[in-house]
Parts: C-alpha cells; structure tokens; sequence
C-alpha cells in the first residue's frame, strides 16, 4: 500500500531535496508530476530531514498540503547533471555522510547464482556481483527481488554477446556485510539501469582505461563468458 509519494526535487545550482506527498493528495498532484520536468511549487510546509536512510542530504524536507498548488512552469535553465554519484574510493573508506542515497555506475564483472531465501513464509531474491570501476577498484553489490531478477533475466537473455555489462543504480545505499562495504538498491525508492541508452553508460563503455568526466566513476575491465546464472526455486 502507497503511504507517500516521495520525489527529489533539484534547483538551478543543484541544490536537492527531499520532498514528500502524502497519499490522501496524491491524486491532486499525480498527473502534474513527471521526473525531469520543471514545475513551481507554493504553499508548502517543511520539516527537519533527520532519519537514518535520506534521499538527499538537505537538513529539510519539504511536505505538500491541500493548499499546496504546482504549476508548470518552464523558467529553468538545466545545467545541471541530476547525478549524485560516489566513488568507489569514497565507499570503500566511507568518506561521505552514509545515510545519504548516492548514485552507483560499475561494469559486471562477476556474478553469484541468484538465490532464494525463505523467511517467515516470505520469499526474497539475491544477486550477489561484484561491480568494477574505471580504475579497476572492486566493490561487492547486493540487489534484492526485482532487481535481482531484472539483471538475472538480462544476463540471460545476452549471455551469447561479447559486450560489457554496465549498471546504473539510482538512490543506492551503502551497507555492511562480512565487515566490508556493500552497495545495495533500497527498498520501492531505487532505479536500476543495464546498459540502457544513457549519457553516463555510454560513456564508460567508450572510456576504455581513459577517465571522463563523471565524479565517482574511477579510469576498466568482460562479464558474459563469466557469468552462469540460473534460478533456484
């Protein structure tokens, strides 16, 4: 059951927040919303952003009410990448604020059989990968049940292809796992991207062991004749 709508909401420097509608005003809202475009919000409350897991690292969020109007607007000048990507550097010594949702891009170098764990009559997916940068640096990655299976079923059906695999995970989290950092999707608020036709993919697959300009991407590696994966039911 939807209890909010929640949306990061960015300016014209770049400044990001955190911005919460909750369920009884969605509809009001719903058919004015869409990622990327540019609307003007009034009327509007705003609370502190303190809690264990944040979108963004803006100590405020703001919150719609029945008062609350958003309008179209088109005064905005989007030079601004909506990116908010961490090294794997920074991961690994943990050099940024780890409560914060960041953005992960890595090729697929390995992977691990997808399982199925079973707990209390609920069934959860995990793949296991290990992700690489363009520098060569490792960071283990873990996706949960639909992310699991979307990156199972790619694998599957390219899996006669030469080509690199690349992820994208928007509002990743950074976690801890055998007492080494771990980069897993969070919950309904992430977003995973398998070499889809994106500004960012495109351009770590054209790197090839040359830097470009992506803070948090590293300077790279093959995964399909890696790869065996198959679905333990």
């Amino acid at each position: 059951m939807v209890s909010s709508l929640d949306m990061i909401l960015m300016d014209q420097e770049g400044t990001r927040i955190h911005a919460t509608i909750k369920k009884n005003i969605i509809n009001a809202f719903q058919a004015l919303l869409e990622e990327g475009a540019v609307r003007q919000i009034t009327n509007f409350g705003m609370t502190i952003n303190e809690r264990d897991y944040m979108l963004v690292a803006h100590k405020h969020n703001i919150n719609s009410y029945k008062t609350t109007t958003i309008c179209v607007s088109t005064h905005f000048v989007d030079r601004i990448d909506p990116f908010n990507f961490v090294s794997f550097h920074d991961l690994t010594a943990r050099n940024f604020d780890t409560r914060v949702a960041f953005d992960f891009i890595g090729q697929v170098v390995s992977t691990e059989l997808m399982r199925v764990i079973k707990e209390n009559a609920r069934e959860t997916r995990l793949m296991s990968i290990v992700a690489q940068d363009l520098s060569g640096r490792k960071m283990q990655v873990a996706l949960w049940d639909g992310f699991a299976l979307k990156l199972n079923s790619y694998i599957f059906e390219h899996q006669n292809e030469n080509a690199l695999v690349i992820i994208l995970l928007r509002m990743a989290k950074l976690k801890t796992w055998g007492g080494q950092p771990q980069v897993g999707n969070y919950l309904f608020g992430s977003k995973l991207h398998i070499n889809d036709d994106m500004h960012h993919i495109s351009e770590f697959k054209k790197a090839d062991g040359e830097p470009f300009n992506c803070n948090g991407c590293g300077g790279v590696s093959d995964v399909f004749n890696k790869v065996r994966v198959v679905i333990r039911v």
